[in-house]
């Protein structure tokens, strides 16, 4: 064991002294968390506000609909127009919305129940969709309007216009950072932060040596090899460990400084509930060792720095691919599949979201822990015989 120790200080003295993995470590994460935190203030600012709605009528501005859709909480811009194929041109160029045609016998259809508004609008552009979503809104309203006159004119209770009522009720509030709105990146940012702190040394490690020529000196030494890749992966282990939790660290740190920029994505505060730490170490600390026995392995099998880089980048969208998924598979209702349980990366991310939303699912936290350990020991025990070939000095 002392030997091992020696070889992870020597290792972990190079490694930090190289300036990439001291960015990748302890500033790009940071970096990226107060940038990340600034970017959703200002989205969640921009929607507080109303957005800006430039909208043409063309035909009569006094419909009950338009003016509904003026007196609406957006409050758009509503503009009269005589030429239809000019508003519609506006649209493409981006200068207006939404173009509302009234009907010239809007009353006479109201009367036999077939009036039509026709909302011309870039289905493209968000800014058109909430336009047409305006209008919408503004037809089902006065529709509403219109069954409760019919009702009262009946004879009848008005509440009958409106007999169901729908009521909001959140069955799964959050508190802490799993009410922020980067709790659903977060996951993705620790998984990618953990890869690349490791990346910005693996190559170093076992390559840069081999182009140095200092790794036959190493190899001669009093020190059993297996040590050698034991104390090296430890090395690489802590890096990739420590990128991960700089990041979470980095985002609690921006919630707890209490900035005005910042406070409305922690409404909540900024803790961490028992058992997401809980989650956060059985999915982390396997998965940091998974990365850290791959590129290892990766950086061994290499015979230049610029080979192993090369096949790192690779594994780097092998592993960005499944993070990215873990922000969508729940939209498409996949997240409970067997084949997201099972595939590494994705199923920790997923995990990790679990954990800091108090969502847990046991058996995905469990997946990830036995995926990643798996692999782990995998990566580790090919290293091992990897060093324990001469070939290791050229190339396997």
């Amino acid at each position: 064991m002392r030997q091992v120790w020696q070889v992870l200080r020597k290792e972990g003295l190079e490694l930090f002294r190289d300036r990439r993995v001291v960015v990748n470590v302890f500033v790009l994460p940071v970096f990226m968390m107060m940038m990340f935190g600034y970017l959703f203030s200002t989205i969640e600012e921009k929607l507080g506000k109303q957005p800006d709605l430039n909208i043409h009528v063309v035909g009569d501005m006094s419909n009950p609909v338009v003016q509904r859709m003026i007196a609406s909480d957006r409050k758009p811009k509503v503009t009269a127009s005589d030429d239809l194929a000019g508003s519609i041109k506006k649209i493409k160029d981006g200068n207006v919305r939404l173009v509302v045609e009234v009907p010239a016998d809007y009353a006479a259809q109201v009367a036999v129940g077939k009036a039509v508004l026709k909302g011309h609008y870039d289905k493209g552009a968000p800014l058109g969709n909430i336009a047409f979503e305006t209008l919408r809104r503004a037809s089902f309203d006065v529709n509403g309007q219109l069954v409760e006159d019919l009702v009262v004119a009946s004879g009848k209770d008005k509440a009958l216009a409106h007999p169901v009522q729908v009521e909001s009720i959140d069955a799964n509030p959050q508190t802490g950072i799993g009410a922020s709105p980067l709790a659903g990146l977060l996951p993705y940012l620790v998984v990618l932060f953990c890869f690349t702190a490791g990346m910005s040394g693996a190559a170093d490690l076992v390559a840069g040596e081999k182009e140095r020529g200092t790794l036959e000196t190493l190899l001669v030494s009093p020190v059993a090899r297996r040590h050698v890749a034991a104390g090296k992966f430890l090395a690489l282990f802590l890096t990739c460990l420590a990128g991960s939790l700089v990041a979470l660290f980095a985002v609690l740190a921006v919630g707890a400084m209490g900035l005005p920029a910042t406070k409305s994505i922690f409404p909540h505060g900024v803790s961490l509930s028992f058992m997401a730490v809980v989650v956060l170490f059985l999915v982390v600390v396997p998965l940091a060792a998974m990365f850290a026995g791959l590129m290892l392995a990766v950086s061994t099998h290499a015979r230049t720095m610029r080979e192993a880089n090369t096949l790192l980048g690779l594994m780097n969208l092998a592993v960005i691919a499944p993070a990215v998924m873990s922000q969508v598979v729940g939209i498409a209702g996949m997240d409970k599949a067997a084949w997201v349980r099972s595939t590494p990366v994705l199923n920790s991310a997923i995990a990790l979201k679990g954990g800091l939303a108090n969502n847990v699912d046991w058996a995905v936290v469990g997946t990830s822990l036995l995926t990643s350990t798996v692999l782990a020991v995998i990566a580790i025990v090919v290293c091992v015989k990897l060093f324990g070939r001469e070939q290791v000095l050229a190339r396997v």
